[in-house]
């Protein structure tokens, strides 16, 4: 695993060249517990570590809405402003961006524009953001800021809930097959479980919504990690209210 400062750091791969981040989990290299939940005294504490660690790089957060708003950040910021949305799309080298999971998918997309100039999205893919198109949304307007095709985008599905672990009720079943169902893999995200209720794989709902929008299969690469069985990661799902939360961030390289 890799790290930056004290924190151990689940790298994003194969991203652009210009383009690097990944997800925090909750455990320094030390063992020690690291949590980034806003307004709490440790969160604040460790955003600012972070912020430290990413500088000269600008870094701001996500002020999660749960639904399908994108931020954009096309000029150099200023450090620790906070961002509503569930996406952020950075076009201007030199900033960062950061957002909270514990169960959620984070999800890093990268491509180049026409001038070679790198280009980023973050994704916080809850199941409501999902469900309002976060995804489709976002990419649409990665793709008429580059100039290129979906071909040329990269992603990468960071630490999320396993199927095994992640019940969802029929309406929301239906809310996400929506986002799916032209795909003849659709139905294998579902697993019937007790009597209106449904185990659902959040990663593989994020990758055929990737693929159905036109992204290469080849390019899209996942963390295979998950979020409740592993004691490393903050899961809301198993730790309820207590449960902490890690930070996904990508950098915009100068």
């Amino acid at each position: 695993m890799a790290t930056i400062g004290e924190f151990s750091l689940v790298e994003a791969t194969d991203l652009t060249p210009g383009v690097w981040g990944g997800t925090i989990t909750a455990r320094a290299t030390d063992g020690s517990f690291v949590d980034f939940k806003a307004n709490t005294f440790t969160g604040e504490k460790t955003r600012s570590r972070l912020a430290e660690l990413l500088s000269p790089y600008t870094l701001n957060w996500l002020v999660l809405e749960h639904g399908s708003h994108l931020a954009q950040l096309d000029s150099l910021s200023i450090s620790g402003q906070h961002l509503p949305g569930d996406a952020c799309l950075l076009t201007c080298p030199g900033n960062a961006v950061a957002f909270t999971t514990a169960d959620c998918v984070p999800l890093i997309i990268s491509c180049q524009d026409t001038a070679s100039q790198p280009l980023a999205l973050a994704i916080h893919a809850g199941w409501r953001s999902i469900a309002d198109g976060v995804i489709e949304k976002a990419i649409t307007v990665l793709l008429a800021r580059s100039g290129n095709n979906p071909t040329s985008l990269r992603a990468w599905i960071g630490p999320a809930i396993e199927q095994s672990h992640y019940e969802i009720d029929d309406n929301t079943r239906l809310l996400l097959l929506n986002r799916i169902n032209n795909s003849a893999n659709a139905e294998s995200c579902f697993q019937a479980n007790r009597p209106g209720h449904w185990l659902a794989d959040l990663d593989q709902i994020v990758e055929l919504i990737l693929i159905g929008t036109g992204l290469s299969p080849r390019k899209i690469k996942g963390s295979g990690l998950g979020t409740f069985e592993n004691t490393a990661m903050h899961s809301a799902r198993r730790d309820g209210e207590n449960a902490g939360r890690m930070a996904t961030f990508v950098v915009l390289g100068m």
